[in-house]
C-alpha cells in the first residue's frame, strides 16, 4: 500500500512539473492518492484492533492514526485496562486527551508568533477580524501535501481577499526541505517555521503530539469554532461561513 501511494505521488508531482500537463490527470491521480491514504488506515484500524500483543497495537496505531474518536476511545480502554503502568499507553491518553478535550471549540486560540521563510516575525493575533484557518503540517506529510492541494488552495483562492486567512505552521526540522515544499507546491499564503517541529512553542500550546495534519478554524474575534475536520468537511464549514449560507 506505501509503494502505490508513493508511486501515485511521485506520477502527480511528474504532470505537475510538465509543461502543458492535463489539469483533469493531475487532478485523478491527487484524488487517487487521498483515496489510498485514507484506504490504507481504514484497513489497518481492524489489525490494530485485534493485534494479541498490545504494545505492538499501540505502535501499528500511531503510525497509522484514524481520524476515529469512537475507535480511539475503544482502543485507549484496552491499552489502559491491557498496559496500565506502561509510558507509552500514559502518552497516548494524554494526546488523545489533548485531541478531544482540550482546545474545545468557543475557547480563544493561543497566539502564536514565528518566523516566516523571510525571517518575519507573524502573529496568528494580526489576523483578527478575519476567518483564519490554522493549519500544522510538514513537507514530509503527503496527506498534509494533499490537502494544501486539493482544499487549501481553492479556498485562498475564492476567500483570500474577503476577510479570510490561512496560517500554516510547518513541524520542519529541516528548514531547506519546508522553503523546497513551499516552491514545488506553490503556496502564497501565511507560512512559518521555526524548525523545533513538535518541540517548538506552538506545538505546545496547540497539544500537538507526532501527528499532521492540524487544523483550527478561527473566528474573526479569535475564537475557536472547528478543528481537526478535513478534506471536503473542512472545505463545507469554510464555504458556509464565507457565504453566510
Amino acid at each position: 500500500m506505501n509503494e502505490a501511494i508513493e508511486v501515485v505521488l511521485s506520477e502527480r508531482r511528474k504532470l505537475e512539473e510538465t509543461s502543458g500537463a492535463n489539469p483533469d490527470s493531475i487532478k485523478h491521480l491527487r484524488s487517487q492518492g487521498i483515496d489510498l491514504i485514507h484506504g490504507k488506515i481504514k484497513k489497518m484500524m481492524p489489525v490494530i484492533d485485534t493485534l494479541k500483543n498490545p504494545y505492538v497495537s499501540l505502535l501499528t496505531f500511531q503510525f497509522n492514526f484514524p481520524d476515529d474518536s469512537a475507535f480511539c476511545m475503544k482502543m485507549n480502554s484496552r491499552y489502559q485496562r491491557e498496559i496500565p503502568h506502561s509510558k507509552y499507553a500514559g502518552q497516548f491518553f494524554d494526546a488523545l486527551y489533548d485531541t478531544y478535550f482540550t482546545l474545545p471549540i468557543g475557547s480563544f486560540a493561543p497566539d502564536i508568533s514565528l518566523p516566516d521563510k523571510n525571517g518575519e516575525t507573524l502573529k496568528l493575533s494580526g489576523f483578527r477580524g478575519s476567518y483564519v484557518l490554522l493549519d500544522f503540517w510538514a513537507s514530509w506529510c503527503h496527506p498534509c501535501r494533499i490537502e494544501n492541494e486539493e482544499i487549501m488552495k481553492p479556498l485562498y483562492k475564492k476567500y483570500g481577499n474577503s476577510h479570510f486567512a490561512i496560517f500554516s505552521v510547518s513541524m520542519d526540522k529541516d528548514k531547506a526541505a519546508w522553503l523546497q515544499a513551499l516552491e514545488t507546491d506553490h503556496l502564497n499564503w501565511t507560512e512559518v517555521c521555526d524548525t523545533k517541529s513538535f518541540n517548538s512553542d506552538a506545538a505546545r500550546l496547540y497539544k500537538l503530539t507526532n501527528s499532521v495534519p492540524a487544523i483550527y478554524v478561527i473566528d474573526p474575534a479569535g475564537k475557536i469554532i472547528a478543528k481537526n475536520i478535513h478534506n471536503k468537511e473542512l472545505e463545507n464549514f469554510i464555504t458556509k461561513k464565507m457565504d453566510g449560507k
